[in-house]
């Protein structure tokens, strides 16, 4: 029973002990969080006593890890911790490797990384702990990525999506989009990373993870530079918009944003020397001024070399050359004594082309011969390993080869007296072929007489029936004179059709109001009327009623004759309609009675009604009220007033038969002085162009809205020129697909 008591008692005060060194652990951390983050981690080290336990002394080194910036000093006190870590400390050996990998990748050295990283994978799976082990994977897809052993590291990337997607951790899967993402890049599977940096902007935006929002965009961009310079900076700013608000300060987003200044520098650069404009130029200076000397400070010398080759090339476009070989210089001290590494390959590339720009082609040539030397000296350490194994087991294959040699000859001697016997064979049976040749040939021969024979045959056959061909042509000759003949009496008719056709435009042209009428009535203005065909379905009137200057333009159904018979029509009825000031007043009842005009017009004998009518806008200016009322029937009247369109308001049914005949509206607006009022048809904004191939594209209203808002302010012969100049251009060639209008009025 004393015995009984003895175990239980050592057993409690091991649990004690345990208690007590965790409490320590929670108040360390708690100390270390309630420090100033600018200390250097050594400083919490003085707390180590060597008499302490193991545990508490690998938790003294764990912290001074979590609070180190420097990723050197982090493997540094991340090792003294594994090795004064109790082994049976599971957890905390798993963490300590995992954030050992992590410096060791972040510094470039995945062949390190990779063994902790595994042993951190393996420690939490065991343990049961999926999320880690998902976090781990993605580790070790990194470093599989860096090492260039793609299959591998998609393997892991794959797992860790599994392992996220089981337990909803979307974090967890933008991570391994982001990071798959970027590791397709680096083997240039462009759309690949692309869609994986899509996923990853899809999961981030719905979870509000903002930040992580900011690396996928630097990640798009930075895919885009090459194919898409807009693209590319669309993304950058959006990353630099988010990265710029971090606000704890995370060196981790700090990275990124300032690898998205160089990269929007970059993208600036690309832009103006493909435009030619200095002030991109600038711009890309600007933003290599915003990451200074930040890659620097970090120790992260490879992406300050990129930085200062961004800044070589601006220096370069410049023309600054000797700025330019001086910072080359400074780039020099960071690429080390090895002559023959990428890094020197590059190096000799920027200084062959410095050289070249400045006209020295001596050095340019040396620093290209050493370009070319680095390029074809230049082998990995993996590489030699490769070629030493290579060469050994060729060793292996060569005595083998040498036993197969032996046999392989054998073979060849029985194979060569088979062949020979095969020749004979071959010799024999050719000998036979000839003579059959030779015997085929002579009964070939007689064939060919007796063919000969029927040709002659023919031959006469053919001659009578060229005879007969000679005949049936002459009267082929005669049959097209009679057509001829014909074809000139078509081409009369014709003419007199179009000479009545350009008579009746000259009528027209009589009808409607000429340029000094419009002058008369209005003292800016000016009208652009362009018929599609001889004749015109557009028509336009300026009068005076009263106190009111009345202007109005018509679209009538069709274009050409039918066109032309319905503007006269429109034309002879509004010299009745809208004749006295009262009428001026009211332009909606004026409508009405085209309306009821036109349909009573156009009533065949057989009680058959026509459909045609016409688009109508009517403008009535009272100069000494400053008002404008107006009736629109279908069409379009826009005031361009200090640089602003105002669209006047109307009708969408036609002055004619249709589905919906209500009355149409008499509207005022008040006018302002040096108000632009436009009323034109249809035709200008459905005229086809833009594209040199195919159909083309209308121009369309908006289009037409935006160049009334540009020359408003241009003298009225300079809009007209303007406005005729553009539609030319955009018509590219093309035909005129309707007759165009537009009237022109400024108030005074």
């Amino acid at each position: 029973m004393a015995k009984k008591n003895h175990t239980i008692n050592k057993t409690l005060i091991c649990k004690l002990l345990t208690c007590c060194i965790l409490l320590s652990a929670l108040s360390i951390q708690t100390v270390f969080a309630q420090k100033d983050r600018t200390k250097k981690p050594y400083d919490y080290l003085k707390l180590i006593d060597i008499n302490t336990p193991d545990s508490l002394t690998a938790i003294y080194y764990y912290n001074a890890a979590l609070y180190s910036d420097n990723y050197d000093m982090q493997i540094k006190y991340l090792l003294n911790t594994l090795q004064y870590c109790p082994k049976k400390n599971h957890v905390m050996i798993a963490s300590t490797s995992f954030k050992l990998a992590r410096a060791y990748w972040y510094k470039s050295e995945s062949r390190q990384a990779l063994p902790h990283a595994i042993n951190s994978c393996n420690i939490y799976k065991s343990l049961h702990d999926s999320l880690h082990q998902a976090n781990a994977y993605v580790l070790m897809a990194q470093c599989y990525s860096n090492l260039k052993m793609k299959d591998s590291s998609f393997f892991f990337f794959n797992e860790a999506e599994k392992l996220f997607s089981a337990k909803y951790d979307t974090t967890g899967l933008t991570m391994v989009f982001r990071n798959a993402g970027s590791a397709s890049l680096k083997i240039r599977l462009r759309d690949m990373a692309e869609t994986y940096f899509n996923k990853a902007i899809l999961l981030d935006s719905l979870a509000h993870n903002s930040m992580n929002l900011g690396l996928d965009y630097y990640y798009l961009g930075y895919i885009n530079i090459k194919d898409s310079i807009k693209l590319a900076k669309e993304y950058l700013k959006k990353a630099i918009n988010i990265l710029s608000t971090n606000k704890t300060n995370d060196n981790y987003y700090n990275s990124y944003l300032n690898f998205s200044y160089n990269s929007l520098a970059q993208v600036y650069l690309a832009e103006a020397l493909e435009n030619g404009d200095e002030q991109l130029a600038d711009y890309c200076y600007f933003y290599i001024k915003k990451v200074g000397n930040y890659f620097l400070d970090q120790s992260d010398f490879a992406n300050h070399i990129l930085l200062c080759y961004t800044y070589v090339d601006y220096l370069v476009y410049k023309k600054k050359y000797k700025e330019a070989l001086e910072e080359m210089v400074s780039i020099k001290k960071f690429l080390g004594a090895d002559h023959n590494s990428k890094a020197a390959e590059i190096y000799n590339s920027e200084m062959t082309s410095i050289y070249e720009k400045l006209g020295n082609y001596k050095m340019a040539f040396e620093y290209q011969a050493k370009m070319y030397e680095s390029r074809i000296e230049y082998i990995s350490d993996s590489s030699v390993t490769s070629i030493a194994n290579f060469h050994a087991e060729q060793a292996v294959i060569h005595e083998r080869l040498e036993q197969k040699r032996i046999e392989a000859e054998k073979k060849i001697l029985w194979i060569t007296v088979i062949s020979l016997g095969c020749l004979i064979l071959l010799i024999t049976f050719f000998t036979f072929y000839i003579f059959r040749l030779l015997r085929i040939k002579r009964k070939a021969n007689n064939t060919l007489m007796l063919k000969n024979r029927i040709l002659a045959t023919q031959k006469a056959e053919i001659e009578d029936q060229k005879s007969e061909i000679e005949k049936q042509k002459s009267e082929i000759e005669i049959q097209k004179n009679v057509i001829t003949g014909q074809w000139l009496e078509v081409e009369t008719v014709n003419k007199k059709l179009i000479n009545s056709i350009e008579y009746a435009r000259h009528i027209q042209g009589a009808v409607i109001s000429s340029t000094k009428d419009v002058d008369k009535v209005f003292k800016e203005n000016f009208v652009y009327y362009r018929p599609r065909d001889i004749v015109s379905g557009d028509f336009y009137r300026a009068v005076k009623c009263g106190r009111y200057s009345v202007m109005i333009t018509a679209d009538c159904t069709g274009h050409g004759i039918p066109g032309g018979f319905l503007s006269m029509l429109g034309i002879s009825s509004l010299k009745e309609f809208m004749s006295t000031e009262n009428d001026a007043a009211n332009p909606g009842s004026v409508l009405d009675r085209m309306r009821t005009f036109l349909k009573t017009t156009l009533i065949s004998e057989a009680d058959k009604t026509v459909d045609d009518g016409m688009d109508m806008t009517v403008c009535c200016f009272d100069f000494e009220k400053m008002e404008l009322r107006y009736a629109i029937a279908n069409q379009t009247a826009v005031i361009v007033r200090k640089g602003t369109a105002i669209k006047l308001k109307g009708d969408t049914m036609p002055v004619g038969r249709y589905v919906r005949e209500d009355c149409f509206q008499t509207l005022s607006i008040p006018l302002e002085h040096g108000d632009m009022v436009y009323m034109y048809s249809d035709g200008i904004q459905d005229q086809l162009g833009g594209e040199t191939r195919g159909f083309g594209r209308k121009f369309l209203g908006k289009n037409l809205h935006n160049l009334l808002i540009s020359f408003a302010e241009e003298d009225l012969g300079k809009q007209c020129a303007i406005l005729h100049n553009t539609i030319t251009t955009w018509r590219n060639g093309r035909q005129q697909v309707d007759d165009m209008t537009m009237i022109g009025i400024r108030v005074e």
